[in-house]
């Protein structure tokens, strides 16, 4: 299968106050560091941006296209590069230019689950089929916790640093929105604080954690696998800007949320008898697509798969995720109606989903899955940042 790249330029983030791509890594632009990635997985690449958008300088055999239509977000970005890979490639990996700790293996890992049958799924009719593997989202809800553990972790919230003491009046009772715990054990390991809405840990980082880096790695890779994401602040960020702090949780788990998706997934409407779950338009006067015949039985369908995504811990990753050609018609309908959710392409289309536990091979940490939305999480980025090969 000859599989391309696709990279979205995005424009001014409100959040950064300039625009992502041009962000500075080291010696190369934030857009060039992505396309360099990318290209050692996939090629041809090609950098989608709107029509007047300047570009960082791109390596030589990286086109330029640009948006069909204007205002349609990510959906559209999809339509240009595939319109521009269209008889060069059978599949391209869509990924955004803010993702700088992306890894070549990860997007190889993705590309390899498009080839890979899909599972079977239970009869509508008996419910047979092989059954499905236990969702992990409610993992810290389910989990066996050992007394000394349970212990160790009411001493801890006894003898809080103060930096600890200082993020703890901020955040309890709900005074984020969020509901968030001190001292969580996820896994054996004792997180310093969790949201379990936005699946988030939140670590407090003193003096003595430079000296912790291998399992403080070794927790980001137990956590990620259940799709919890590990955020980090130092003792300073935290005595220094407070503010700041909380800007950045917040974003975060607005974030997490935003990018959720229910489980299951519906299933699609079978093109030939029309069978399978009803669906609800976006709105009344929305349409709803149906997909042609030769694009399978939507999500979970017996066909070969169209599209390939990561699902960790619930949530869907479609900047993240490989697409075949054939799709393109489907979104140009999409764009046509309107309907601009990139996830709701996954139910018109037969989708193999890819969980963390087939991920982290790849990417201990889940880092490519990571992006760099508020000026906290680029500064922590370059605190990540390995030197360029």
């Amino acid at each position: 299968m000859r599989t391309g790249g696709i990279v979205l330029c995005g424009g001014v983030s409100s959040r950064m106050g300039r625009p992502k791509a041009w962000l500075a890594f080291g010696a190369e632009f934030m857009l060039q560091r992505v396309v360099r990635v990318l290209r050692d997985a996939v090629e041809p690449v090609v950098v989608v941006a709107a029509p007047d958008q300047d570009v960082p300088p791109l390596p030589e055999g990286v086109e330029i296209a640009r948006d069909e239509i204007g205002g349609k977000g990510p959906l559209g970005g999809l339509a240009a590069g595939l319109a521009a890979l269209e008889g060069r490639c059978d599949a391209v990996y869509l990924s955004s230019c803010d993702v700088p700790l992306l890894r070549a293996a990860f997007v190889r890992r993705v590309c390899e689950g498009l080839e890979e049958p899909l599972p079977p799924t239970p009869s509508p009719k008996k419910g047979g089929g092989a059954e499905q593997a236990p969702q992990t989202r409610y993992i810290v809800r389910g989990q066996r916790v050992a007394e000394e553990k349970a212990r160790r972790a009411k001493e801890l919230r006894r003898e809080m640093t103060p930096a600890e003491r200082l993020l703890w009046e901020l955040v309890r009772a709900n005074r984020l929105g969020y509901h968030i715990r001190r001292q969580q054990v996820i896994e054996g390991y004792i997180a310093d604080f969790y949201c379990h809405a936005a699946a988030l840990v939140i670590e407090v980082d003193g003096a003595i954690h430079d000296d912790h880096i291998e399992y403080d790695a070794r927790r980001t890779t137990a956590f990620a696998v259940h799709g919890i994401r590990v955020i980090r602040f130092r003792n300073d960020e935290l005595l220094g800007n407070l503010e700041a702090v909380r800007e950045h949780i917040l974003a975060v788990c607005e974030e997490r949320l935003a990018g959720r998706s229910e489980e299951p997934l519906p299933p699609t409407p079978s093109p030939k008898k029309g069978g399978g779950a009803e669906q609800e338009s976006a709105s009344a006067s929305e349409p709803l697509l149906t997909p042609p015949p030769f694009l399978g039985e939507g999500v979970g369908g017996r066909g070969s798969s169209l599209c390939a995504v990561p699902r960790v811990n619930g949530f869907l990753h479609p900047l993240a995720a490989v697409y075949r050609v054939e799709v393109l018609r489907v979104v140009r309908e999409m764009l046509a109606a309107n309907r601009l959710r990139m996830t709701d392409l996954f139910d018109l289309v037969t989708t193999r989903l890819i969980d963390a536990e087939e991920l982290v091979s790849a990417d201990p940490e889940l880092a490519s899955l990571r992006n760099v939305n508020t000026p906290g999480e680029y500064e922590a980025a370059l605190r990540e940042l390995a030197p360029p090969a």
